[in-house]
């Protein structure tokens, strides 16, 4: 008895000590468990963050893509301009309605920005103290777009090069940070011959051959290689790291300055800076740690621009070449007086007079337009009849103008015999019209009768502003539905100005100091009318170059930031936006928040901002 007591009191605990342990190994296992699940929430929050930054970088996309598709009229020339309200911190929608009743206490919604680099025309605005550093220090970057069309086009600048040949160097030597031994390796990129063998100097094993679906080998023969989307994107494989660095200007996550581990690949290539570009004048904000980004070739050169061939209203323009001159006939009228649509009628049907013009009438319209009923004629007026349903005759009035040329409607039995080759065609223009059977009377020594008709468009200076902007903008003497490889000269640069054939230094420096005044006209500059009212140009010379100019853009760059604050996920994505055609579509589309945020969410906030 006592034995068994003694052995019950020696085993005293042991139980309580098993579950000690069972406990704590269960707690352990619970601990690990709750571990576990706390990292795969988080990793499932984080997750659910980087998709909600993607989704408002995507929305971003989908605005300014919207933005773009609008017609003239209504984007009023703010897809590219420096606008806080339109593309600094745009809330999702959403988010928006969620929250309008929260505290301000409450998590920031998710948003979206459109920023884009400074370029040389802009002021750089200038951030907060204590954001980025003590006190206050240049803004690198802007909100907003950038117009493609206000870039030089490579695929024009190919075919400038084969009507002129050396124009295509002699363009990219004045570019910021371009020496001659760089513009040859790019010459030979883009299969422009340099006086070397093609692909000579390039390393063993690349060659240039023209891509399947080039549109720019259609027009400079098969010399154009893969170069065209790997030099577009920047990644150039198997090119020079030289030319890939110059076409991201060094700034290689794409934030639009330099930063210190840029400057050493900078340094490490051997790239000397220079910040030289057509003026001759050295850019003053050369820090490339600390100012905005400088010399990058994607702001001058471009493979995508262009704009729909319609007006400022959205509408397709009156094509003046129509083959059926009544259709013709009935598009003008529903825009344009029946008078100065009877002259374009006529005009396609004999052509002008060579060179000649007569003195200016002194009856006008209501417009101050000479009208065609004050020009002389030999040839009695027809008695009026009653116009086909929707015309009217000039000046109110109304009759049948048959091949003696009366001032009524045209006789359009008379198919056309001449092609207009510059909307100026018009302009100043004289049309001799032959007598009813085309042929002088026989054996009478006599000319045949003729009735002279002069343009309602006048030449005259004074008178230009009353209709050229009219032409440009509602008319058009090309076909296609889409405009390509045509210089948006309100938003050039002095750079890209001096690249079109035909206008030098001093014409391109004219120009943009004509454009930064605003004293050239006070209307918008929907055409290219405006350098003739602003006395820029004459308008010979207008003639000349207006082939290769526009005011107009239908194809953005932009980079869109989705976030929410400093602490959660972004999704940086740029791309090239072509509103050519609606809707519009999404090129060269790339990602960068990999590489780091880029942009302090700070800078991002309208509240830091509240000066600009």
């Amino acid at each position: 008895m006592n034995r068994t007591k003694q052995y019950r009191s020696e085993r005293h605990g042991v139980v309580l000590l098993v579950v000690v342990v069972l406990v704590m190994l269960m707690a352990l296992a619970a601990y690990r468990f709750t571990f576990y699940m706390e990292s795969q929430y988080r990793i499932t929050r984080l997750h659910e963050e980087q998709t909600q930054a993607r989704l408002a970088a995507q929305s971003g996309l989908e605005y300014a893509a919207h933005m773009v598709e609008q017609p003239l009229e209504m984007r009023n020339g703010t897809a590219s301009s420096n606008g806080r309200n339109r593309f600094q911190a745009i809330p999702l929608q959403g988010e928006t309605e969620a929250r309008s009743t929260t505290s301000k206490s409450s998590s920031p919604t998710w948003r979206f920005s459109l920023v884009a680099p400074l370029d040389g025309n802009e002021d750089q605005t200038t951030t907060p103290s204590g954001v980025g550093g003590a006190g206050s220090e240049p803004l690198w970057f802007r909100f907003g777009m950038v117009n493609e069309s206000a870039k030089i086009s490579i695929p024009a600048l190919i075919a400038w090069e084969r009507m002129r040949p050396g124009h295509a160097k002699q363009v990219l030597l004045t570019l910021p940070n371009m020496s001659e031994a760089t513009v040859d390796a790019w010459l030979r990129e883009l299969g422009i011959q340099t006086g070397r063998g093609l692909n000579e100097g390039m390393p063993t094993g690349t060659s240039v051959g023209a891509p399947a679906n080039s549109t720019v080998g259609m027009s400079v023969g098969s010399s154009i290689g893969p170069a065209t989307e790997r030099m577009e994107r920047g990644d150039g494989a198997g090119a020079h790291d030289a030319l890939r660095y110059f076409w991201l200007g060094g700034d290689l996550n794409q934030n639009y300055r330099i930063d210190p581990m840029e400057e050493l690949l900078r340094k490490s290539l051997g790239i000397e800076e220079s910040s030289k570009g057509a003026s001759g004048s050295t850019n003053q904000n050369s820090k490339l740690s600390r100012e905005k980004m400088d010399g990058s070739l994607q702001q001058y050169l471009t493979w995508h621009s262009g704009h729909r061939n319609e007006n400022r209203q959205g509408q397709p323009r009156v094509y003046l070449n129509e083959i059926d001159l009544m259709a013709l006939h009935q598009k003008l009228t529903q825009i344009w007086p029946s008078e100065w649509a009877n002259y374009v009628v006529v005009l396609r049907q004999y052509g002008p007079r060579g060179g000649a013009s007569l003195p200016q009438a002194t009856t006008s319209n209501t417009n101050g337009i000479p009208s065609l009923n004050s020009i002389p004629t030999t040839t009695p007026q027809s008695a009026p009849a009653p116009s086909p349903a929707g015309s009217t005759g000039p000046a109110g009035s109304t009759g049948t103008a048959g091949s003696t040329g009366t001032a009524g409607l045209p006789d359009f039995t008379k198919g056309p015999s001449h092609q207009l080759t510059s909307l100026f065609d018009l302009i100043g223009s004289v049309v001799e019209i032959p007598n009813s059977n085309g042929s002088s009377p026989p054996n009478t020594g006599k000319e045949s009768t003729k009735q002279v008709l002069q343009s309602p468009f006048s030449s005259d200076s004074a008178e230009l502003r009353n209709y050229l902007e009219r032409i440009l903008d509602e008319t058009t003497i090309d076909p296609r539905p889409i405009v390509t490889d045509r210089l948006d000269v309100n938003e050039a640069s002095l750079e890209a100005i001096m690249a079109v054939p035909g206008i030098d230094g001093e014409t391109a420096q004219r120009i943009v100091q004509q454009r930064n005044s605003g004293s050239s006209t006070a209307r918008p500059k929907d055409t290219i009318a405006w350098l003739l009212e602003g006395n820029v140009l004459s308008l010979a010379k207008l003639k000349e170059i207006e082939p290769y100019l526009t005011c107009r853009n239908d194809v953005y760059s932009v980079q869109v930031i989705g976030y929410r604050d400093a602490k959660s996920p972004v999704f940086r994505i740029t791309a090239t936006i072509d509103g050519r055609q609606t809707p519009a579509s999404f090129r060269n589309t790339q990602h960068w928040h990999p590489w780091d945020r880029g942009f302090p969410a700070e800078l991002l906030e309208p509240t830091l901002h509240e000066a600009r």
